[in-house]
């Protein structure tokens, strides 16, 4: 079995819901440094964090969407059509695409795009 449920986990809810938060915490502070001095709206910041919270920090750091974010801060426009194909792109699991990781990449692309 790949994965247990939470009753088959020998740590309590409490404890895992601990660890996400420091995970995501340090996936945020981590970002932010990256991005430096690129200002984002805070549902921007969001769609982010989830994309390094899935794709891991080294992924993120190899992707179009990094290399797009750190074009605009130095004062290039942001492509915006580039830079959904590139983040919708991280879509496969076992190098099958996953409906699953289509939804969410839709949704944090979504969320992204969003008027804050």
């Amino acid at each position: 079995m790949l994965f247990r449920s939470v009753s088959q986990s020998r740590y309590t809810a409490e404890k895992e819901q601990e660890w996400l938060e420091q995970r995501l915490e340090k996936d945020l502070v981590w970002l932010r440094n990256k991005l430096q001095p690129l200002m984002l709206e805070s549902n921007q910041e969001a769609a982010l964090l989830s994309l390094v919270y899935n794709i891991g920090q080294g992924n993120f750091m190899k992707s179009g969407v990094f290399r797009y974010l750190r074009n605009a801060e130095n004062g290039r426009p942001l492509p915006i059509k580039l830079m959904e194909a590139s983040w919708l792109s991280w879509n496969k699991a076992a190098g099958q695409i996953s409906k699953g990781l289509v939804n969410r990449r839709l949704a944090e692309w979504e969320l992204f795009t969003r008027p804050n």
